[in-house]
């Protein structure tokens, strides 16, 4: 649960209340160097905790980006270590610890449970506007809606 943990303090951090979730004023707040690259062929992502900085591939469907730009923002604060990380796979892992806890972590930085629990409960169940409202894939709301037992 480390994921969650460090997820919400990032977000009482962070976070204005408005939605989507402004993950570019996070990462400018936090000092990481964001930027697209054409050459990373089969990676998705290369994070340096050295230099603090994200390279995201470019093929990186927009509907997810935001989620794998979480995913890296996660592995930066849940184990900042000296040692550049690479992203070939974003499926869930039985054996991937550290893996399993930056999913969570981003799944918590652009869908905040409460928020999306009282939206879900209070406005709408419809997997598309959810979407919409909180910017990410009706695949990534699907999936928070079977996390959070809704």
């Amino acid at each position: 649960m480390l994921g969650l943990q460090k997820s919400n303090m990032f977000l009482l951090k962070h976070f204005d209340g408005t939605f989507p979730v402004n993950i570019s004023k996070m990462m400018y707040y936090e000092g990481i160097i964001f930027n697209n690259s054409e050459n990373l062929n089969e990676i998705i992502a290369v994070i340096n905790p050295g230099i603090f900085s994200i390279k995201l591939s470019n093929s990186i469907p927009k509907n997810i980006e935001r989620f794998v730009i979480s995913y890296c923002i996660g592995s930066l604060f849940i184990e900042n270590k000296e040692k550049t990380i690479t992203i070939k796979d974003l499926s869930y892992s039985p054996t991937d610890n550290f893996h399993n806890e930056c999913i969570l972590f981003a799944m918590n930085l652009v869908m905040p449970e409460t928020k999306f629990k009282m939206y879900y409960k209070n406005v709408t169940k419809n997997p598309v506007t959810l979407s919409e409202k909180f910017d990410v894939s009706t695949y990534l709301i699907k999936s928070r809606i079977k996390q959070l037992n809704l």
